[in-house]
């Protein structure tokens, strides 16, 4: 009897075994087993080449799961993740890339999603990595943007598959798959145009080129934080109660209940803490876990992530910001104020109740909750505002910290 079959580890060498498999092939895998069920699958799928759908959504459920056994090491020269491996798997498992038509390009481009320059399906792999990268910088205005209507409508812009954002979404997934099957040395030698992101290799013929791990981890946490928003679960009932909210009225609420909280500004500690407040708002979700694969499994810290992968002023911008900005300086900015709202509201809870509002009440984003307080109400962040969650459903759309 193999060593797999002792352990009960989940296998996909046939279609049969594939729809057999729960929905979470790791869910009853001894936790100590997980990392080798994790590169089981993935080597089944990559060997076996089953373009299952059925495949495809398990392999998405342990991509979206805070999985830590997914975050360990491959063998190899190159650094990469079990999480990337599992990635590559699910782009061998995707259908055909689709084709954007002339009136979906025209939303793209009004968008502001356009970070590429030659028309798809023409693109070379700078074309979809400076996509991917304007879909980071562009995506809470995109997001928000697609909620300024009711709250059904926002939930099916967002949400639904088959709504413009959905459709360049799977478009770009679609990219990324072609790229990392991409073996053709002529396709190579033309689309493949940018050494940063490609590796080369030994072959029959000399040696040959392929995408890099760092690539392909790259475009697995960019998914992996989009569509788990994508996925946020939503209660259709409540959205249809919710009355139109008066944003300037909440907001002015907020700083009568917590006008006290103004004067912490002029203290050195909670100007620092502010700073690094701004500094994880403004990472990508994915931020982290890439900074990780690139550096050879280590741990983050925010100031060494911020530093790598945003732009060389973000760094500086932030601490201006945090150490000499006035309140009504940093309010006007949507995104810092929430950060110093928020701030102003867990020294309100120390002083009076000696426990932080975000310990109480803030949730920790889907990719990174190891725990789950079902029957709490809390607060996550989405789409760069904030939704209040009852039984792990949304019961508010995506609004300002203050209301």
């Amino acid at each position: 009897m193999s060593v797999s079959t002792q352990l009960k580890l989940p296998r996909a060498h046939t279609l049969e075994s594939i729809r057999a498999l729960p929905h979470n092939p790791l869910r009853g895998t001894p936790t100590e087993c997980r990392a080798a069920a994790t590169a089981l699958l993935a080597l089944d799928v990559l060997e076996k080449n089953p373009g299952d759908s059925g495949v495809r959504k398990k392999i998405e459920a342990m991509l979206l799961s805070p999985e830590p056994a997914c975050g360990g090491k491959v063998g190899g020269g190159q650094y990469c993740s079990l999480r990337t491996a599992l990635f590559s798997a699910w782009l061998v498992c995707r259908p055909a890339p689709s084709v954007l038509t002339s009136q979906m390009l025209r939303w793209v481009t009004l968008a502001g999603l356009r970070g590429f320059i030659r028309d798809p399906p023409n693109w070379r792999l700078s074309d979809l990595m400076l996509a991917l990268e304007t879909l980071c910088v562009r995506y809470d205005d995109v997001a928000a943007s697609l909620w300024r209507n009711t709250p059904e409508a926002g939930v099916r812009a967002f949400c639904d598959n088959n709504a413009p954002f959905g459709v360049y979404l799977d478009f770009l997934w679609g990219q990324c798959s072609k790229f990392a099957q991409m073996h053709q040395h002529s396709a190579v030698a033309s689309r493949m145009d940018t050494n940063t992101f490609t590796v080369p290799y030994a072959s029959d013929a000399g040696h040959a080129v392929s995408l890099s791990p760092q690539a392909v981890a790259k475009m697995c946490e960019v998914w992996r934080s989009v569509e788990s928003e994508r996925r946020a679960a939503f209660s259709a009932r409540a959205l249809r109660e919710i009355r139109p909210h008066d944003a300037k009225a909440d907001e002015a609420l907020f700083l009568r209940v917590f006008a006290a909280e103004r004067d912490q500004l002029r203290v050195d500690t909670f100007r620092e803490k502010l700073r690094l407040g701004l500094v994880e708002r403004y990472l990508f979700p994915g931020d982290n876990q890439l900074w990780t694969e690139e550096n050879n499994g280590k741990k983050p810290e925010p100031d060494l992530v911020i530093s790598a992968l945003c732009p060389l002023a973000m760094p500086g911008f932030l601490q201006q910001v945090a150490s000499a900005w006035s309140f009504e300086q940093i309010t006007k900015c949507p995104a810092m104020r929430d950060c110093l709202y928020m701030m102003m509201a867990d020294t309100a809870f120390l002083a009076k109740f000696h426990v932080r509002w975000t310990t109480l009440f803030l949730q920790p984003h889907p990719l990174a909750a190891k725990t789950h307080k079902a029957k709490i109400p809390g607060v996550q962040r989405l789409c760069g505002n904030y939704i209040v969650v009852v039984n792990r459903k949304a019961v508010t759309p995506p609004m300002p910290f203050a209301t």
